[in-house]
This record gives structure tokens, C-alpha cells and sequence, in this order.
């Protein structure tokens, strides 16, 4: 029973955001209509309310009345898209509702498969919350060897659909990242470990595209100043390449957008990858250092 009402609120959530604003005898047609609704029973009136009581309780995300046309509509959907956590959370209930419903359709529904990092993402989780170390042996891609390390996890990341763990050891309290599909075992030790009263992970991560590897040769960040033809940047307006996203100038032919980032080799490989569409003119060290990269390239197919 409880699962059935878990479905029903990730199901009305959905609909507000893909419909915007609805009036709850819209509501209650499209309820009837979908395979959520197994008994194809009709959705009483204390039950959408208390729905909504739940909704808020549960997730935080305020459905509320606009009197004057009697529709109801998410109020604080742009926290909802702010959040990392929430908004992730939520991307993964819809899409295991989107499923349910479309279960006739598997056939014709094809997504990325995702690497089994996921494995460990439960028990890193939970020595989170318990505030304690975790022990794992580590294979790095670089050695040919399994390390063993006591790692204290600060956060979890994920990143071009890997997941990664933010970590520091005893012997080195910088914190570093590791690959979760890099991780063989992994258990919570019994020591106990605080996080840092003054960390914060959104903060951590915000000067970077992805995250930082250690080489990127800037102290700080930097605004990155990149060309984007006319064929590319609506994919760039669509899904900015990072938060500090802006459209500085458009023209015609072209589009001139601005990060203040630290560049790092994730947002070099990133570009590069665009190749004519796109050419980065400021700093100059950064479009030099792109330059080296092409022309490293360039040399495997003479």
C-alpha cells in the first residue's frame, strides 16, 4: 500500500511539471487514465489534499491553488531544480515511474546502460550518514596494482554517468577523488570521522567542469571566453556546459559565451570534442594549451 502511494505522488509531481498548471478535474481525468491508477479508481478529494500534505513533507515541493483560475501548480519549482540532491532523487523516481507506465513499450525505449559504479554508492552513503570511515581496495587505471586505503568520504558526485567519491586519507587530509568503478571492496570501518564544519560540496565543485584533477595549472578561476557557431549553440543554450554559463554576444553566424571557471582536462576534452563548431579565444594560455592538444592529435593520422 505504501509503495502504491509513493507511485501516486511521484506520478502528480510529473504532471505538474510537464503540464505547468492543471485544475484538479483535469487532475483527476488524467488520473484515470493512467497505469499508475491500477484499480482505475477515481481520485477523491481528501486524498489529492492529503497527497499534497505528503508531498511537501516528504519532498519538500509545494503544490498550491492559484485562486483566480482554480489551478494547481508547483510553487517552488525552481528550488527543486537548484538542489542537486533533490533534483537527482527525483530524476531517478520519475524515470522509474516513466517505466512502470510504459512497461508495453520496453521494446522501444532504449537507454544508456551506466556503469555498475552504483554498487558501493548505498554503503558510502550510509557511512556518511554514521559518520564514519570506509575501507576499500582501490585499482587505479594508472597502476597495475590494488591499493588498500582507509578513505574519509566527504561527498558523492556523479559525472558523464560515472560516480565519484570525494575523500581524504589520515595521511593526507587534501581531499581527493575516486572513481567508484575503480572500487573492488569496500567496507565502513568502525573509526568514526567528522566532516568539516566549513565544507561544502556545491562550493567544492562550482570553479570546475566535472571535477578538479590535480594538473590544472590555474590558482583560481578564470573567464573562458569560447566562439560557438550558429549550427552548435542552441545545444549550448539548452545544456549549458557549466552553472557560470553566459550568452555575452549573438550574432547571425555565431554565439559568444563566457564561463568563469578553472580549466581543467575534462572542459578541454569537453571542447575540443566540438572541433569546428566551437573555438575558445580567451585566456590565451588556456587556447594555447588547446592548440598543443589538436596538434597532438593531428599526429596520429599522418
Amino acid at each position: 500500500m505504501a509503495k502504491n502511494y509513493f507511485k501516486r505522488y511521484i506520478w502528480l509531481i510529473d504532471l505538474l511539471q510537464s503540464y505547468s498548471m492543471l485544475t484538479l478535474d483535469e487532475i483527476k481525468g488524467l488520473w484515470l487514465e493512467s497505469s499508475v491508477n491500477d484499480e482505475k479508481k477515481p481520485l477523491a478529494d481528501r486524498t489529492f489534499f492529503n497527497n499534497i500534505d505528503a508531498i511537501r513533507d516528504m519532498f519538500g515541493i509545494c503544490i498550491v491553488c492559484n485562486r483566480s483560475s482554480n489551478e494547481y501548480y508547483i510553487e517552488n519549482e525552481e528550488d527543486i531544480k537548484g538542489n542537486g540532491i533533490r533534483n537527482w532523487m527525483m530524476n531517478a523516481l520519475s524515470m522509474n515511474n516513466l517505466l512502470t507506465e510504459s512497461a508495453s513499450m520496453k521494446d522501444r525505449i532504449i537507454f544508456e546502460d551506466v556503469p555498475s559504479s552504483q554498487k558501493f554508492l548505498m554503503p558510502i552513503m550510509k557511512a556518511m550518514k554514521d559518520g564514519h570511515k570506509i575501507n576499500v581496495k582501490y585499482k587505479s587505471f594508472a597502476k597495475a596494482t590494488v591499493d588498500e586505503r582507509t578513505l574519509n568520504p566527504y561527498c558523492v558526485k556523479s559525472f558523464k554517468e560515472r560516480g565519484y567519491l570525494l575523500a581524504s586519507t589520515d595521511e593526507n587530509p587534501e581531499p581527493h577523488i575516486y572513481a567508484l568503478d575503480r572500487i573492488t571492496e569496500l567496507k565502513q570501518s568502525v573509526q568514526e570521522w567528522t566532516l568539516p564544519a566549513d565544507f561544502n560540496a556545491e562550493e567544492y565543485f562550482a570553479p570546475y567542469y566535472g571535477y578538479p584533477t590535480g594538473d590544472e595549472g590555474y590558482d583560481s578561476p578564470v573567464t573562458v571566453k569560447v566562439k560557438v557557431n550558429a549550427h552548435q549553440r542552441d545545444y549550448f543554450r539548452t545544456l549549458p556546459l557549466h552553472s557560470s554559463q553566459v550568452e555575452e554576444e549573438t550574432h547571425e553566424d555565431y554565439s559568444i559565451f563566457s564561463y568563469y571557471v578553472i580549466p581543467n582536462f575534462h572542459l578541454k576534452k569537453e571542447l575540443i570534442s566540438y572541433m569546428d563548431a566551437v573555438e575558445v579565444f580567451e585566456p590565451e594560455k588556456f587556447r594555447d594549451e588547446l592548440f598543443l592538444e589538436i596538434k597532438k592529435s593531428m599526429n596520429y593520422y599522418k
